[in-house]
């Protein structure tokens, strides 16, 4: 959900996106690259998809109308 609703750039989501790289970074640096600690962020995560969510639907669910569309056409292909 976070990876599909990259196009909204409000205040409130662009701070939580900076707070996740920004655990990220403090995991990379400190613990080694280990990801034992990660749940520390949870909250973030899931505030994050679920202020996310209906946007990103709406482009999965276009992503996946396209592909469909595409597969639907390559089969009808005459050789």
């Amino acid at each position: 959900m976070i990876a599909f609703g990259q196009s909204n750039r409000g205040k409130i989501v662009q701070i939580l996106r900076l707070t996740i790289i920004g655990g990220f970074v403090y995991l990379l640096i400190f613990e080694g690259g280990r990801s034992r600690y990660l749940i520390q962020f949870l909250p973030e995560f899931l505030i994050l998809a679920a202020i996310l969510y209906q946007n990103s639907w709406h482009r999965i669910y276009e992503f996946w109308g396209k592909l469909k569309q595409k597969m639907v056409n390559f089969i009808k292909i005459d050789v």
